[in-house]
């Protein structure tokens, strides 16, 4: 029984680390423009923006709130998008259905 109970316990260790640990659902604020889905829109967003795009970062937990202009895709155009809105005085980003 002892041994039955440890190979059991290497099997749920070893079926973690192969998968990983779970993964919650992500809840999106709905705010447009809300990247990192902290629920304002900041500087933060434009840098996770950046990070995404660029180096290789995380993809935005709630793409439709990331996709400023409503294109379908996340590009350099929803960049350049917050970009205009947080430094510019641009329109604020568009709500996607997010």
């Amino acid at each position: 029984m002892k041994i039955i109970t440890l190979f059991v316990i290497a099997l749920l260790f070893g079926t973690v680390l192969i998968f990983g640990t779970p993964v919650k659902a992500v809840e999106c604020t709905g705010v447009p423009g809300d990247v990192n889905n902290d629920g304002r829109v900041t500087l933060s967003d434009y840098l996770y923006l950046y990070q995404y795009l660029w180096n290789g970062g995380p993809e935005p937990p709630c793409p439709d709130q990331a996709d400023m202009n409503c294109s379908g895709n996340i590009t350099i155009s929803d960049y350049l998008y917050l970009y205009n809105y947080l430094f510019m005085g641009g329109p604020a980003p568009m709500d996607c259905g997010a």
